[in-house]
């Protein structure tokens, strides 16, 4: 049995700056979901391109991300530089966010 996810839930992604998350978050975000984006931003791979679609996606990058970024480009997006091994500052996001469902791509 397949559970649908309900439009207007607020998801979070893991990884939301890789090439997976992004273009799952970019989704969500037309079919009317809110999104919170989580990703380091390790150089697992180029970096300049994480930071590319966080950008396109409408994060100013040139803020502090470990706040949280609301998109100019999609008010439902908010995005945090945090890595998943910080189960502190996680736990704060969570208390903070309140997600309906979780993407993890990290």
């Amino acid at each position: 049995m397949k559970k649908h996810i309900k439009k207007h839930n607020k998801i979070l992604i893991t990884g939301a700056a890789g090439f997976i998350g992004f273009h799952l978050a970019e989704k969500l975000l037309l079919r009317g979901h809110s999104v919170v984006g989580v990703d380091q931003i390790n150089d697992y791979y180029d970096v300049y391109l994480k930071y590319d679609r966080l950008k396109y996606s409408g994060i100013d990058i040139d803020k502090e991300m470990e706040r949280g970024v609301t998109s100019l480009k999609h008010k439902d997006y908010k995005f945090y530089k945090c890595s998943i091994e910080e189960k502190e500052s996680l736990d704060k996001i969570f208390k903070k966010e309140k997600p309906d469902a979780v993407c993890n791509l990290a």
